[in-house]
């Protein structure tokens, strides 16, 4: 990926878009497991809901990487315990393109 491909990607997205792209892409599943979106606050557990599982975690994070082109980093938090690490919410996936913002 180019440089320049990099900063019209970073222009082009932020937080708030990449969460309303995740919440278009689970609509499908959010429909399959009779949960309504309107429902799930941006930190919901979404393993926990049952809208996702770890392969469609991933799947998940390659429809986004593929349509924004940025690249996802899912380090934990310094402060995080191993399980709020691996809780994915749409906030927290959100977060992973943009670890340098609030």
């Amino acid at each position: 990926m180019s440089p320049n491909h990099d900063q019209y990607a970073m222009s082009k997205w932020n937080k708030h878009k990449i969460s309303k792209l995740i919440r278009m892409c689970l609509a499908p599943k959010f429909e399959t497991c009779g949960v309504d979106p309107d429902t799930i606050g941006n930190d919901a557990d979404l393993f926990a809901l049952g809208v996702l599982d770890s392969f469609g975690l991933i799947e998940l994070l390659c429809e986004i990487e593929e349509t924004t082109g940025l690249d996802a980093n899912l380090v934990p938090e310094v402060e995080e315990t191993p399980e709020a690490a691996i809780t994915p919410s749409i906030d927290k996936l959100a977060s992973a393109f943009f670890l340098d913002e609030n």
